[in-house]
């Protein structure tokens, strides 16, 4: 072993003083800086795919369950994550819009969904699951032009009103009972129930409100819950025009008030294509490839402009269920993109895969601890990502 001899005059300097120590001699005082940081999460990664022998219009999905249509005329039930479709329901029409009404939570209580599209009727259909059959139960008729969205109550957390909307190429928004039962035709048809031996004697269902305003097609309708828990709709259209309607529904009642209409429009300056409602704002996808965020608790509803990362045309737009601050959006240039609201200069992710434009976009809610994001389109198929959160 060594031994280093050190000089004396070494030995007998004073020990330095510690930081802060340092600090109290000089007063230097601490300066505090705030970094405001979003944690990197692993990228969605495609698990499993949904295929179609034509375009998929669109994908919904509700549970574990994922609901397609596709212009090759049929309707598809699918698990999410597995590949074989639990059944495939062939229509006499192109199928444009789809939508679920109820999941039942066990075999012995049935599941409902709509679709709607190129025949102008949205169909109620009824799936019993103990007896794998599917039952047209109602054939909604008003529109003139092609069902171009359908938007469930039930999406609305703690509401019971049991009814659905459509929004058509017509300009107009059709109220529905979503009801299996026929209660809504004794007004217009002095209690008579018609039923058309063409369609295998289905009810014919009339709808309990139109909403007019809109001055061309209005491409999505949803429900909104406001501050005061009576649900609203809300619209966009190819008229650059959002719109609030007021349906006079309150949050246990089935009946529609005669006195209803537009509560507020908001001109946007480009044709609209798709909206997501939720308590963090509503966000509008639109011709001119941006995406607009609105707070419709501000009186003058300015947008937040941003998001500008697509090369065409915006077709869809889904906000996260689980993320307040995370959305996604589809465009005709075939790319789905994953955005954080905080952060409006670039997506966080690209989701690449399809060969064709993006019809349609959704989240799955978690399954295992786990979300899943969906997206539908022209080239036939629907792809379901894993997004690891």
């Amino acid at each position: 072993m060594q031994v280093a001899h050190l000089p004396v005059e070494i030995l007998r300097q004073p020990v330095p003083l510690s930081i802060t120590e340092s600090w109290q001699k000089h007063n230097t005082l601490d300066e505090v800086i705030e970094i405001e940081f979003t944690v990197r999460q692993a990228a969605p990664e495609a698990i499993s795919e949904i295929n179609h022998d034509d375009f998929i219009s669109c994908v919904r999905r509700r549970g574990q369950f994922v609901l397609t249509s596709s212009y090759d005329g049929t309707v598809r039930v699918q698990i999410v994550g597995e590949t074989a479709p639990i059944f495939t329901l062939t229509l006499d029409e192109q199928p444009k819009v789809v939508e679920w009404i109820k999941i039942g939570t066990s075999e012995a209580e049935d599941s409902m969904f709509i679709t709607g599209g190129f025949g102008q009727v949205a169909r109620l259909w009824v799936w019993n699951v103990a007896k794998a059959s599917v039952e047209c139960v109602a054939a909604c008729r008003g529109h003139k032009e092609t069902i171009l969205s359908l938007s469930s109550s039930t999406t609305i957390a703690g509401c019971n009103v049991n009814l659905f909307a459509s929004s058509s190429f017509d300009s107009t928004i059709k109220v529905w009972s979503a009801s299996p039962e026929e209660t809504d035709l004794s007004e217009e048809t002095g209690g008579i129930s018609h039923k058309r031996k063409s369609e295998n004697k289905i009810p014919v269902r009339i709808p309990r409100l139109t909403l007019a305003g809109h001055r061309n097609m209005v491409s999505r309708v949803c429900w909104l819950a406001d501050v005061a828990s009576t649900p609203k709709l809300i619209s966009c259209s190819w008229d650059q025009s959002i719109r609030l309607w007021d349906v006079g529904v309150g949050a246990g009642d089935q009946v529609v008030a005669p006195k209803c209409g537009e509560a507020r429009c908001i001109m946007v300056g480009s044709p609209l294509h798709d909206l997501s409602a939720s308590p963090n704002g509503i966000l509008v996808a639109a011709s001119d490839n941006k995406v607009r965020r609105y707070d419709l608790r501000a009186k003058d509803a300015l947008a937040q402009i941003g998001f500008q990362g697509h090369n065409s045309w915006l077709t869809a737009v889904a906000w996260a269920p689980h993320r307040p601050d995370q959305f996604i959006t589809g465009s005709v240039d075939k790319v789905v993109k994953l955005w954080d609201a905080r952060r409006v200069s670039a997506p966080l992710y690209d989701l690449m895969g399809h060969r064709d434009m993006i019809t349609s976009v959704d989240w799955a809610p978690p399954h295992d601890n786990k979300h899943y994001i969906l997206s539908a389109s022209a080239d036939g198929t629907a792809k379901i990502y894993h997004y690891p959160t």
